[in-house]
């Protein structure tokens, strides 16, 4: 695990082990976001969920959960469109 200059919080921290996603997303969180900030997005992650009632399964609530992971985590790029 190296250290990271993380997007969301500007720190430089230890980042994750390994990306937590297949893929540009994972790659990108994986060298933008500290193993602190992912933590914390997880915690949100559920809460949004539970809060909006989404079903991750169903691609709109998918694409939404994207768009709120690229705002919280200050991800580069752009964030995902309603197709995605």
């Amino acid at each position: 695990m190296s250290d990271v200059q993380c997007h969301r919080c500007g720190l430089t921290r230890a980042g994750l082990s390994a990306a937590p996603m297949p893929g540009s997303w994972g790659e990108r969180i994986f060298a933008e976001t500290c193993s602190v900030c992912w933590t914390e997005w997880q915690e949100e992650q559920t809460r949004i969920i539970n809060h909006e009632n989404l079903r991750p399964y169903v691609p709109a609530d998918k694409n939404r959960l994207y768009r709120s992971m690229h705002e919280f985590l200050k991800l580069s790029g752009a964030a995902p469109s309603r197709g995605f």
